[in-house]
């Protein structure tokens, strides 16, 4: 018989990392039938949602904070805070967070700033692992937590941040006119208005000259009848 002693030796084992890619996240607004919008009214009601949707369901959690309604570079007005609440819920009340807590919405009035045509939101989007403590203790906010809204969240080095804005919405006043279809249509309406007011002035240095006339021609009547009268007067005075 023989005897052999075999070494087998396996090979070392190698870390395989598996990195899960955060969900891309969209910011919308709609009106009532469920449509994006890009024209709205002051005072219709419409629907402003959040929603990360995610390859692998109860891996991740969202926050929405931050967030800003802005006209153009010069006007920004912050409508959401830091930790997600809101600092004014006639403007956009707190927001209503899904089981999933990678989608959000609530409903607000449309508004607009004065002078301005157009509106657009943004919001910072704070995306963590639900697996985290740190997560569940930022999400969904508690707003109505006095102590929340005082504590000032601490950065979680497993967040992954992100900027969504909403497409620019114009705005029309309650009545259905917006101001700058509204100042547009003043500018056309004065320029209409230009020929017309040159040819009222036309009318009144014509009505001028006419009275001018009529006076010199009184004037020259009544000369001439005085004078006649004199010659009368001085002729039987000789007599």
């Amino acid at each position: 018989m023989l005897d052999a002693d075999l070494n087998v030796s396996m090979p070392p084992a190698k870390q395989i990392d598996s990195k899960v890619e955060p969900p891309k996240c969209f910011y919308t607004v709609k009106n009532s039938a469920g449509q994006a919008i890009r024209n709205a009214r002051v005072g219709e009601l419409v629907q402003h949602q959040w929603s990360c949707p995610g390859q692998l369901p109860g891996v991740h959690a969202m926050l929405i904070k931050n967030c800003y309604a802005e006209s153009g570079n010069s006007l920004k007005v912050a409508v959401i805070d830091q930790n997600g609440c809101t600092t004014d819920s006639y403007i956009l009340p707190n927001l209503q967070y899904a089981s999933d807590l990678l989608s959000a919405k609530t409903q607000a009035p449309v508004f607009k700033f004065p002078d301005r045509t157009n509106i657009g939101f943004q919001c910072d989007v704070a995306i963590c692992l639900r697996s985290n403590q740190d997560c569940q203790a930022i999400t969904p906010p508690k707003c109505g937590s006095v102590a929340r809204r005082r504590r000032e969240l601490q950065h979680n080095s497993s967040e992954q941040h992100m900027v969504i804005h909403t497409p620019t919405i114009r705005i029309a006043d309650f009545d259905g006119t917006d101001y700058g279809s509204q100042m547009q249509s003043q500018n056309e309406g004065r320029e209409r208005n230009e020929p017309e007011v040159a040819q009222y002035c036309l009318t009144v240095a014509a009505y001028t000259c006419t009275i001018a006339s009529a006076t010199f021609l009184v004037t020259t009547s009544a000369v001439i009848v005085g004078a006649s009268f004199f010659t009368s007067t001085f002729r039987l005075s000789l007599f």
